[in-house]
Formats: C-alpha cells, sequence, structure tokens
C-alpha cells in the first residue's frame, strides 16, 4: 500500500518539488520566513517610508517618473528576500530555499560543513571556510523552529565531512 502524499499539507507543492531537479521524497521539515517580521512591527514600517520618502525626493529634484519607477523596481528586488517571505524545506535527499527568484538547493551528499549562528544555519559544500563561501551552498533562517531545524540538521547531514 502506498503511503499518501503529505506536502500539499505542509505547504509544499508537487510541482516545487519536481521542478527542483531532485526525486520527489518525504518532507521532513517545512516552514516559511519573513526577515521582516524578525525585527517587530515597527522595522518594515521605517524601511518603507525611508524608502518612499527617498524615491519622492528623487522625483521632485529630477522630475523623472520613469528614473524613479525604475530605481523603485530595481531597489525593490535588491530587498526582496527582507520583504518577501522565504519557504525553506528539508527532505531526505536534500535542503531547499524558495524565493520569488527561484528555488535554491543543495543534496546533503554535498554538505561539507554546517555553521550555526544566531539567525541560522549555514550548509556549505566547500572543505574550507574562504571567501567565496558566501555565495557557495544555502543559508536556512531559523524563523520559529530553532530547536527543531538544528535537530534535523544534525539527523539529515553527513556526519563524516565536518
Amino acid at each position: 500500500m502506498a503511503k499518501p502524499d503529505n506536502r500539499a499539507e505542509r505547504g509544499i507543492s508537487k510541482f516545487e518539488i519536481q521542478n527542483s531537479k531532485l526525486p520527489a521524497r518525504e518532507v521532513q521539515l517545512s516552514w516559511s520566513v519573513s526577515l521582516a517580521g524578525c525585527g517587530g512591527v515597527l522595522r518594515p514600517v521605517v524601511v518603507l517610508t525611508v524608502m518612499t520618502c527617498v524615491l519622492a525626493l528623487g522625483a521632485y529634484l529630477y522630475g523623472d517618473v520613469v528614473l524613479v519607477s525604475i530605481s523603485a523596481g530595481i531597489f525593490f528586488l535588491a530587498t526582496a528576500d527582507y520583504f518577501i517571505p522565504m519557504r525553506f524545506w528539508l527532505t531526505g535527499e536534500a535542503a531547499y530555499r524558495r524565493t520569488i527568484f527561484g528555488t535554491k538547493f543543495i543534496r546533503w551528499s554535498k554538505v561539507r560543513h554546517c555553521y550555526l549562528d544566531e539567525k541560522g544555519i549555514k550548509l556549505s559544500p566547500l572543505e574550507k571556510p574562504s571567501r567565496v563561501e558566501i555565495s557557495r551552498g544555502l543559508f536556512l533562517y531559523f524563523g520559529d523552529n530553532r530547536d527543531e531545524l538544528v535537530e534535523t540538521v544534525r539527523n539529515l547531514a553527513p556526519r563524516d565531512r565536518g
């Protein structure tokens, strides 16, 4: 008898798993994180107010609404991870992060080191820490499930790699 597929209950669609270039696996843990919500309610309001004032000042000084609109779009894309929630999920095969720019993943077999800090866990494919590490691997933000995430990564990450 086939085991029921509970990904839909956990917020991960079959389409997302299939388009991640990995076989569909049982989701061990899934969660969503909005970085704007991590600093309290006032923080995103202040950031949006400052952004609006800067753009209004630019429109007033330069008088070109088109250029200001293009600047606003670029600014929004640069800060989208802050304002739009990211979705994470862990399977027995890999760890995933989905943003508006797409889905990024790292297979557990490629993970060489796991670094724990106050915001989350960095899964790195590199043998030693280096300057290129910031663009490699995957950072898993905690959200509301710090202990559960640490325990799940501890169980899924290869132990003989550091």
